[in-house]
């Protein structure tokens, strides 16, 4: 079940006891043991009336229904986004570069993947020894001069960013776009990696801020071709990529209709 839908079951449940316990024809609105031997007993809420449970659980109700409507506006949509319609653009992703793949090994999808993990490890490598060019054959010019000047602010406060058992969980490849001319060609990847993040003063080696235990990391990584090689361009959060994922595959020689064909023809041959 996933997850939304387990929220709303579990409110929609609440809400039908909230309702059945506080009606007024309820063996706890009189006379039950509850009600005769609880430290209750005597008060108002003992002889209180039919009437009023029923205002009670009618209000309780209200309540809980409007909470089953923001489960579904809002953590349905949530889900969605997040989880069934990117996973459906991965897959649909992945059949577009098997066909790419075909006539062009620039597009081979196990080595793209390959070529991201390798390139996270080894700039997370060279973050941690705050020199960026052990990656500058990998990175843009732009990215390049901007991690460097972060690079150089930690060495101003003697910081060193350090990653504990770091480990590429998984690699998906989530947009592509194929231009006529291979310098406009990108892709997106979905990075989740594993590790325990560190601050530390390269004076002392004191752990000045720490993980408390190894966390899983996701971010979007976006890749442009320069001169026959892929360029890292930018590393970016969740939020940051939606309208990236939401938009189409590209080809230059595909129409929309030829792209949603090669959706289709791979999934009967799947």
């Amino acid at each position: 079940m996933k997850p939304w839908a387990a929220a709303l079951f579990a409110i929609l449940a609440l809400a039908l006891a909230a309702y059945a316990w506080e009606g007024g024809d309820s063996d706890f609105g009189g006379g039950s043991d509850f009600g005769d031997s609880s430290s209750f007993s005597g008060s108002s809420y003992s002889g209180s009336s039919g009437g009023s449970s029923d205002g009670w659980g009618a209000l309780i109700l209200f309540g809980l229904i409007l909470a089953t409507v923001f489960v579904l506006v809002v953590v349905g949509r949530g889900y969605q986004f997040g989880n069934a319609a990117e996973q459906k653009k991965i897959e649909q992703t992945a059949k577009f570069l098997h066909v790419l793949g075909q006539t062009n090994s620039g597009w081979n999808k196990a080595e793209l993947e390959r070529f991201v993990s390798e390139s996270f490890v080894r700039g997370q490598r060279a973050w941690e020894a705050r020199d960026y060019a052990q990656v500058k054959d990998i990175v843009t010019p732009e990215l390049y001069s901007q991690h460097t000047q972060q690079l150089e602010k930690m060495k101003q406060d003697h910081e060193i960013n350090r990653v504990l058992d770091l480990s590429v969980r998984d690699v998906k490849i989530v947009h592509v776009e194929n231009h006529t001319l291979t310098d406009q060609d990108m892709f997106l990847a979905r990075v989740t990696a594993k590790g325990k993040n560190q601050i530390i003063d390269d004076r002392t080696g004191e752990v000045l801020r720490t993980d408390d235990v190894a966390k899983v990391h996701t971010e979007y990584r976006v890749y442009i071709r320069k001169a026959g090689k892929w360029l890292l361009a930018a590393i970016r959060p969740p939020d940051a990529v939606r309208d990236l994922i939401k938009k189409e595959n590209f080809d230059a020689e595909m129409t929309p209709t030829m792209m949603k064909w090669v959706y289709e023809q791979m999934d009967e041959h799947r």
